[in-house]
């Protein structure tokens, strides 16, 4: 889950690694969503999201991975979710 504001400069250069995600055929089983902060507080605040970006990974309902910030690349987010498939 992609926690994120559109106005977020951080975001913006987050979301290129998490869109790549949603086109590898490795990770055809996982489902990928995105949640604007600013929109859908009562959604950020149900999952304790304080600010944005942050990447929150989970696995059969529970959270396994959360990534604050940017710099989170493709590969090692790749790697972190085909070690949980």
């Amino acid at each position: 889950m992609f926690f994120h504001a559109t106005w977020c400069t951080i975001c913006k250069a987050q979301r290129p690694a998490v869109e790549s995600l949603t086109k590898d055929d490795a990770l055809k089983s996982v489902k990928f969503g995105q949640v604007n902060t600013d929109d859908l507080k009562d959604i950020t605040s149900k999952y304790n999201v304080p600010g944005q970006p942050v990447i929150i990974i989970y696995k059969d309902g529970k959270e396994e991975k959360r990534y604050f910030g940017s710099g989170n690349s493709q590969e090692s987010l790749t790697t972190v979710l085909k070690g949980l498939l």
